[in-house]
């Protein structure tokens, strides 16, 4: 199940944020770089974004920090449809554990013209 979701038009290109938190520490500071993986609706990893680098995330402690992936529905020729951006996101807790974090994100894409 995602932890959300957003619409975007096919062509579109628009920034997809993946953000957690863990029950029970204050918050979380990411360690280096996170990364995402999209898929479609029938699981495939789709071409172009597979263990990729995201393309910023937030600095510094955060109780739910933020990593964003620019996603360019043109450039990967998205068809309409249901994909998923899953981040992989290691961060350390204020209790000095440290973590990795998956949000996910169900990203639908519609047609121009919707």
């Amino acid at each position: 199940m995602p932890d959300g979701s957003t619409v975007i038009k096919q062509g579109e290109k628009t920034p997809i944020y993946g953000s957690d938190s863990v029950t029970g520490v204050a918050t979380l500071t990411i360690n280096g770089t996170p990364t995402c993986t999209l898929r479609d609706s029938s699981n495939a990893i789709v071409s172009g974004v597979n263990g990729v680098n995201v393309t910023a995330n937030d600095v510094g402690a955060a109780a739910a920090p933020r990593a964003w992936y620019n996603l360019d529905s043109s450039a990967l020729a998205l068809i309409p449809g249901d994909y998923e951006l899953a981040f992989v996101i290691s961060v350390t807790g204020s209790d000095g554990i440290a973590r990795v974090v998956k949000p996910n994100v169900r990203v639908t894409v519609i047609a121009e013209w919707q």
